[in-house]
């Protein structure tokens, strides 16, 4: 009788992460990879089978269809999303188990509960435990409107995804923000990883840590907490560093924040892996739930290193029916010291300072090793980083027995200091300027720190801005990633002011808007619509004209997310031309059995290789 076996829907390190845990318990692990990601399976080759799948970049690994089937082909027992992706999709967990194979996670009902955000809050209001005020789900910035007067009078709010997490499709908004653009931004982003657009407003918690605590439960009506993690040292509302246990918690409000999460847990009789996340501001212990991810987290590996358990090896045990006790036997009965996780990206900082996306080729690497040390990552010597998913590329934990947080942070320095990648630019030295900050020694940190912090954070000497701003200057202007141009706005010969929007190009799930650094003339342009573009190549040629404004030269800060006003309007209009719109004439085409142009090229193509760019006519 062959072992069970495990179909791993995922990719990089969590797709070695787990093929690993499926390894060591004697399950056969099938991981699917894409044409592109062939390259990069050195590390998982050797303990697990490897199917290519249909398609390139995130839409690939979120082709349900395909991978249900692809499921029953290849004879699976069970199936584990990782994270990201499909992992909060509760129509396809449910599709899985109709199929008659396990979901390693929790129970259909609880991810359709908790994976709607707000559907979550509902639930932990009914608890008893403290929720912040949230608008219902917007799928159209026009229902926003009955919103904006509490904008109007001062109010800060989030905008976030409905249907995912991970820092994705989130904005701030306030009375100075440009709303629909940040609306157009985060739909965006939402609609790309997780397949639905849908936000909603949160009020805004001023002067917030971000805890979380990690539970796990058996759906046979055992639950238990392995303590709680600080997750508030964010970039964009992207965690970038994670400690556990969080530091300087009275023991009053760290109780309080696991009896909620247990509550919460046990009044569904939760099964698998979950992280009950909250807003906490530790003078005044206010505490607010702001959702609860039904899903193995990035930063599970600081729990792991506290109670020496291994938790992916925890979920395919749970999904294999055994009682949580038994999982739990022989563990450690409570944590032991403290740890942290640094999150390594590929990136590197532009010419304004701000962080861009780094791709290449893996030319050497060295990681740090010791006694606490562990480092989770499938890069190797020749691994190639594209543009095609997020920036991450290793995760840096480091365990302490010492409960002197100085100890920790010198360990991870030390770590950091032996971290060798040679061929992609990264943020490791970035790192650890954030951990010699004397507001992190301190932990008085807040969910804001490393926005507010940003430039005085690492070596800023080499991004200064040097072009030639004198009249006639030529500046030269870049790609700053590889990525596809989706929208052009300027002509050879056009005037253009400092800040205005040049380009969009589309790249791991994001948008980057490419500006003018200076007043000026485009003297050349090198590129096209639809055209794609790599790292470095030139974009324009401008001719600069020295203008002032208020005495002052312009400067600009380049955020590379936002969504011009126009691009928006484009947007908008293209969106009136989609089937969905277009009622009467759907109607009309229904009378007579007839089909649209768009169900005719879903049927023509494979299912995520066809791209619309809209139906509107530029007249020049």
């Amino acid at each position: 009788m062959r072992p069970p076996r495990v179909l791993i829907l995922n990719r990089g390190e969590i797709a070695l992460r787990l093929a690993q845990s499926a390894y060591d318990l004697n399950l056969e692990a099938i991981v699917v990879h894409t044409q592109v990601d062939k390259v990069n399976l050195a590390a998982v080759s050797p303990i697990a089978e490897i199917i290519e799948i249909p398609g390139d970049g995130a839409t690939a690994y979120l082709d349900t269809e395909y991978l249900i089937a692809l499921v029953s082909e290849l004879k699976c027992d069970l199936v584990h999303p990782g994270y990201g992706f499909l992992s909060e999709n509760a129509e396809f967990a449910e599709a899985v188990e109709m199929a008659g194979k396990t979901w390693v996670g929790p129970k259909v009902d609880q991810l359709r509960l908790f994976g709607n955000k707000l559907s979550a809050k509902d639930h932990a209001e009914k608890c008893g435990v403290p929720v912040l005020k949230s608008s219902r789900i917007l799928q159209k910035f026009s229902e926003l409107e009955e919103y904006l007067m509490e904008l109007s009078r001062g109010y800060s709010f989030l905008l976030k995804a409905a249907y995912g997490g991970g820092g994705r499709g989130i904005r701030e908004v306030n009375d100075k923000t440009d709303i629909e653009k940040a609306f157009s931004l985060a739909q965006g982003e939402a609609e790309k990883s997780f397949g639905n657009g849908g936000l909603y407003l949160e009020e805004y918690f001023e002067d917030a840590r971000h805890i979380e605590v990690q539970i796990i439960g058996d759906g046979k009506g055992s639950v238990e907490h392995l303590g709680d993690r600080d997750c508030s040292l964010q970039r964009k509302k992207q965690k970038i560093i994670e400690l556990s246990p969080a530091p300087f918690l009275s023991e009053k409000l760290r109780e309080k924040l696991c009896a909620d999460a247990l509550n919460i847990a046990k009044s569904v009789d939760y099964r698998g892996l979950g992280t009950v996340e909250f807003l906490v501001n530790p003078n005044s212990e206010r505490l607010c739930f702001i959702e609860m991810n039904p899903r193995l987290q990035v930063e599970h590996t600081v729990t792991e290193m506290l109670f020496g358990i291994d938790l992916v090896q925890a979920q395919f045990q749970l999904a294999l029916g055994r009682k949580l006790k038994d999982v739990l036997k022989n563990k450690k009965p409570m944590a032991t010291g403290q740890a942290i996780q640094l999150r390594v990206n590929a990136e590197k900082r532009g010419p304004s300072g701000l962080f861009q996306p780094s791709i290449g080729r893996i030319e050497k690497l060295n990681l740090p090793v010791g006694i606490g040390v562990r480092v989770d990552t499938a890069i190797r010597q020749g691994y190639e980083v594209t543009s095609d998913y997020d920036s991450l590329i290793a995760k840096l934990i480091v365990h302490s027995t010492e409960s002197d947080l100085s100890l920790l942070f010198r360990k991870a320095l030390r770590s950091l200091k032996e971290f060798e990648i040679v061929g992609v630019d990264t943020n490791i030295n970035f790192l650890g300027s954030i951990l010699e900050h004397e507001e992190v020694k301190e932990a008085t940190y807040t969910i804001n720190f490393i926005d507010g912090q940003i430039s005085s954070l690492g070596d800023n000497s080499k991004y200064t801005d040097d072009m030639s701003l004198e009249q006639g200057g030529r500046i030269e202007i870049e790609a700053p990633i590889r990525g596809n141009v989706i929208a052009l706005s300027c002509l050879k010969g056009e005037k253009v002011s400092v800040g205005k929007g040049l380009m969009i190009i589309e790249a791991m799930k994001m948008h980057h808007e490419i500006v003018s650094p200076a007043n000026g003339t485009i003297d050349r342009v090198t590129v096209e619509e639809g055209d794609l573009v790599d790292e470095g190549q030139g974009l324009f040629t401008l001719v600069t004209d020295g203008r002032e404004v208020d005495g002052k030269r312009d400067v600009v800060k380049f955020d590379l997310e936002q969504i011009r006003q126009d691009l928006q309007e484009l947007n908008k209009r293209n969106e009136l031309l989609l089937d969905e719109n277009r009622p009467d004439a759907l109607a009309k085409r229904r009378r007579i059995h007839g089909r649209t142009a768009r169900e005719n090229v879903e049927d023509l193509c494979d299912a995520g290789s066809f791209f619309e760019y809209g139906g509107q006519l530029k007249h020049i």
